[in-house]
């Protein structure tokens, strides 16, 4: 069963009988929206941790005339991305 199978289970079965057909469509709608919005919030999040690990490699590669500033960029951006992953409840292996 998908997502949306188990949505319109769950919509028939907790919604009182005095809902009319109109107003469920316009729930099952409004839930729909809600999920492709989730999802393309998720995609955002992840192209977000790509580009700070990608950063972190590049500065990593990179040769800097004052080692302390690249050490220091390198920990402000993973510290960063550590933040962003415990904000969005990601871990590393995601």
């Amino acid at each position: 069963m998908n997502k949306e199978e188990v949505l319109n289970v769950f919509l028939l079965a907790n919604i009182p009988e005095i809902i009319t057909q109109e107003e469920f469509d316009n729930v099952q709608s409004a839930i729909k929206e809600l999920m492709k919005e989730n999802q393309e919030l998720k995609r955002q999040q992840k192209e977000f941790v790509e580009y700070l690990e990608s950063e972190i490699k590049r500065l990593e590669n990179t040769g800097f005339y004052i080692e302390s500033i690249q050490k220091a960029a390198i920990k402000t951006l993973e510290h960063n991305l550590s933040k962003y992953r415990s904000i969005i409840g990601s871990d590393k292996s995601e």
